[in-house]
């Protein structure tokens, strides 16, 4: 578990005006949103959509100066995503839960799903991982709230960085 300095800038009053958010405790595991395989694309402006990564799902979370990160089978995995769980505590908030993909990107950028146990073991700074929900944030559950809310804040509070360890979907 990478721990970080326990003053931190919080961005926790943004969390508090999205519509949606709910102030409440730590939730802890968070149950994973599976996706549903169609045959057809749902058409219409009120679809989102993201890109399929070739990695391992799991959330990141922050809580009381500590990182950790678990399995989308709830395994607690922050030793095997060590790198990932120190750069979480860089972020400017006190408590978050991230859902994401844990990704090794190829010699193209693209994400090489082979390479990830390799790394895991190997070379664990090849790790990088790509947030794409955020689920909670500094004492607000975000899950009641629009996507594009939860979306614009999580761009608030992950840089797009190229390069970074931790990336927004879609920025990277």
């Amino acid at each position: 578990m990478s721990r970080r300095p326990a003053t931190k800038r919080p961005i926790g009053l943004e969390a508090s005006t999205v519509p949606g958010a709910k102030q409440v405790p730590f939730p802890g595991l968070v149950p994973f949103c599976h996706p549903t395989l169609r045959a057809k694309l749902p058409d219409g402006a009120d679809w989102l959509y993201e890109v399929k990564l070739d990695g391992y799902r799991a959330q990141l979370h922050l809580h009381e100066g500590g990182a950790r990160a678990y399995t989308r089978n709830g395994l607690d995995w922050s030793s095997q995503f060590s790198p990932l769980c120190a750069a979480l505590t860089g972020l400017h908030a006190n408590s978050l839960v991230l859902d994401g993909e844990v990704v090794v990107p190829g010699e193209d950028g693209v994400p090489d799903f082979g390479a990830v146990r390799g790394a895991i073991s190997q070379a664990p700074e090849r790790l990088h991982y790509y947030a794409f929900d955020l689920l909670y944030l500094d004492g607000f559950d975000l899950r009641g709230a629009r996507l594009d809310d939860r979306r614009r804040v999580l761009a608030q509070l992950v840089p797009s960085v190229p390069g970074g360890r931790i990336i927004r979907e879609g920025a990277g």
